[in-house]
C-alpha cells in the first residue's frame, strides 16, 4: 500500500500544475504615463506572443480606477502583476503605492517599480512598500525583451497571494 503523505503531495502537485497551465488568467498592468513605453511593452507582448492580458494606466489614479473598479468600468480580476513608474503626473507611483497597500483588496498585489532616476532614498522607499523588485528602465531597454521573458519566468514559477490555498 502507497504512503498516504506521498500521494496527498501528489495531488497538490498535480494541482499545481493545472494552475500553472491556466495563466492566461493574469493581467499585466502597466501604469507609465510615457506613451512610448506603453507602445513598446505592447508591441513586445505581442511579438512575445504572451498568453496575458496586458492593461495600460497613465498614472497612479487611472490604475487604481482599474483595479477598483468604476462606475463605466468592472474592477480587475485574476492575478496582478503591476508595473510601476515611479515619476508621473497627477499620481506618483510611490503615491499609488502607498494607497496600494492601504487597500485591503489590493495590498497583496506584486508591483514591480520601474525609473529611469535611482535615487537610493526612492528604492528604499519602493522595498519599504513591499514591490517585488525596482527595474532600471535604462537596463530594461528599449526592446523590452529582458523584461517580458523575466515577467514571463516570474508569473509561471510563483504562486499568487491568492492560490497559497492550493499548499494546504
Amino acid at each position: 500500500m502507497g504512503d498516504p503523505l506521498f500521494a496527498e503531495r501528489g495531488s497538490r502537485i498535480r494541482q499545481l500544475a493545472t494552475q500553472m497551465r491556466t495563466r492566461a488568467d493574469v493581467t499585466v498592468l502597466q501604469v507609465d504615463d510615457s506613451s512610448f513605453d506603453r507602445m513598446m511593452l505592447s508591441r513586445a507582448f505581442k511579438e512575445g506572443n504572451l498568453p496575458y492580458k496586458l492593461v495600460s494606466a497613465k498614472n497612479g489614479l487611472e490604475a487604481l480606477e482599474l483595479l477598483r473598479g468604476s462606475e463605466n468600468q468592472v474592477p480587475a480580476r485574476g492575478p496582478c502583476i503591476i508595473l510601476l513608474d515611479l515619476n508621473m503626473p497627477r499620481m506618483s507611483g510611490l503615491s499609488f503605492l502607498e494607497e496600494l497597500r492601504g487597500d485591503p483588496e489590493l495590498k497583496s498585489s506584486i508591483v514591480f517599480a520601474m525609473s529611469t532616476s535611482n535615487h537610493p532614498e526612492e528604492i528604499e522607499r519602493c522595498y519599504e512598500y513591499g514591490i517585488a523588485g525596482f527595474l532600471d528602465k535604462d537596463k530594461v531597454g528599449s526592446e523590452y525583451e529582458q523584461l517580458i521573458s523575466m515577467i514571463d519566468k516570474f508569473i509561471n514559477i510563483i504562486v499568487f497571494p491568492n492560490e497559497s490555498s492550493l499548499y494546504y
